[in-house]
């Protein structure tokens, strides 16, 4: 029997690579590109940063009612199937803005905020699912290996979407030739059909996850440990609870953040005018500095500990949005986003570790749920107070330089909320075997709600293998 059971994880953990992986591919080319896709529909640039906050709030709304829908069908798995697929159906609609070129921003918010429902709303249940189907003895070593997969997977996206539209950008050129006029392919632009492209086959790509999650098993039911926590008692709690504090100083940064941070796609593609391929060479560069950082930071935090890990990350983060208007030369934005992804990994790390510190695991379940809604609230409250300060200040280079160097400033008055938390009584070894942190496209720092939003370290540097067939 225990032959059988172990063919089985093994199938499990194999289709969970490929299910991640494929997610990944999806995001690299698809939610990576929603900025540049906004300006590319001339909706506006500070609609093109809004679309990488408002839709996710939506989103985080309706995961709200995850625990109803986990209850009403009875299976973690099946929850997490079907919104991945409802993903998939999510950007039809997107491609078929990508071919009309012109519709209103409400429709591109609206299916925007489709998209991500189908992964917000079923991150609770894959995590739950994925706490039953990983046995505690090989999770750490799976996990390490799973992730790197999903970096492969996104930089892969990320970099063929960058090609497909530089290609289309010289085919535009090609076209413009003189000697070319009249040619058949003349008379268009060819960059909105290019995101097409994209989106079809970022829709392939997570018809492949759907379909690798559907090849896994249930896995075995576990007891209902967790204690709900209501809101009014999380609030109750910020005088003098950890968890309550926690939260409000992640929000804090988080609303700080996203004041800005939103903003660096039209500022970069439009403002300082980078073509797609140096602007695809910064968002992997971001990506870089992250990965650089993590092995780094692994080791530090063994030695100091999360909660100076936190403090050192807020304090990283506080001078990033000044580094973008230091130059607008190529190789200094290169240094800068490198910097800036070092500077995010450290911050992400800390608090996702601080999390676990801080919140009782009975209760984990109730208040990251929490944490998850309120985080994309003050996210959106802070592109929408960025939009509002880029509209009044002109929506010129200059009103982005003001916009960065004042949150600079709002981020330094958030080390208040930071100097307040403090370690808490977690009864897990948080600190051994491999460390997970957000990892996203630019939605913001928290709790991962799957590990395809995350990144792993192992502890020692050492490569994880899954077990052979």
């Amino acid at each position: 029997m225990r032959p059988r059971r172990s063919s089985r994880l093994r199938q499990d953990l194999r289709a969970s690579v490929i299910d991640g992986t494929a997610y990944m591919v999806m995001l690299g080319l698809a939610e990576t590109y929603f900025a540049v896709f906004v300006l590319e529909l001339k909706l506006g640039e500070v609609a093109a940063g809004l679309i990488l906050t408002i839709p996710l709030f939506l989103a985080s709304v309706m995961q709200l009612g995850t625990p109803w829908l986990v209850r009403k069908v009875g299976s973690h798995r099946k929850v997490s199937a079907w919104t991945a697929g409802f993903q998939v159906v999510a950007l039809l609609p997107m491609i078929g803005i990508a071919l009309v070129g012109r519709v209103p921003a409400w429709v591109v918010f609206l299916c925007a905020t489709m998209y991500w429902a189908g992964a917000v709303v079923g991150g609770p249940a894959w995590s739950a699912w994925m706490g039953r189907l990983v046995p505690g003895r090989v999770r750490g070593s799976f996990f390490a290996l799973r992730n790197r997969w999903l970096q492969v997977g996104v930089l892969s996206g990320l970099l063929v979407g960058g090609g497909i539209l530089r290609l289309s950008n010289v085919l535009d050129g090609w076209l413009a030739m003189p000697e070319h006029a009249g040619h058949a392919m003349g008379g268009r632009d060819w960059t909105l059909p290019a995101f097409a492209v994209l989106f079809a086959l970022a829709a392939v790509a997570r018809a492949v996850s759907t379909w690798y999650l559907w090849k896994q098993s249930e896995g075995a039911l576990a007891e209902r440990t967790e204690r709900h926590v209501t809101g009014m008692a999380l609030l109750s709690r910020i005088g003098h609870g950890n968890d309550a504090r926690l939260i409000a100083c992640l929000l804090g940064v988080f609303f700080a953040r996203q004041l800005a941070e939103p903003y660096w796609h039209p500022y970069v593609k439009e403002q300082l005018g980078n073509t797609y391929d140096r602007y695809v060479l910064l968002l992997a560069t971001g990506f870089l500095g992250k990965m650089l950082a993590l092995p780094v930071l692994q080791r530090v935090v063994r030695r100091i500990g999360p909660l100076r890990l936190l403090r050192a990350g807020a304090v990283a983060l506080v001078p990033v949005s000044g580094l973008w208007v230091v130059s607008e030369s190529l190789a200094w934005l290169v240094v800068a986003q490198v910097m800036a992804g070092a500077a995010l990994a450290c911050w992400e790390l800390a608090s996702f570790l601080m999390l676990y510190e801080a919140i009782a695991p009975e209760e984990r379940t109730s208040v990251i749920s929490k944490h998850t809604f309120v985080q994309y609230l003050a996210g959106t409250g802070g592109s929408l107070v960025g939009g509002a300060a880029l509209a009044a200040l002109g929506k010129d280079a200059q009103a982005y330089v003001w916009l960065f160097l004042g949150t600079m400033v709002v981020r330094l008055g958030m080390l208040a909320l930071v100097s307040r938390v403090r370690m808490g009584a977690s009864v897990e070894p948080i600190l051994e075997g491999p460390v997970a942190v957000l990892n996203e496209a630019g939605a913001g720092a928290g709790v991962p709600a799957t590990p395809e939003q995350a990144v792993t370290v192992e502890a020692d540097g050492s490569d994880a293998r899954m077990g052979s067939r």
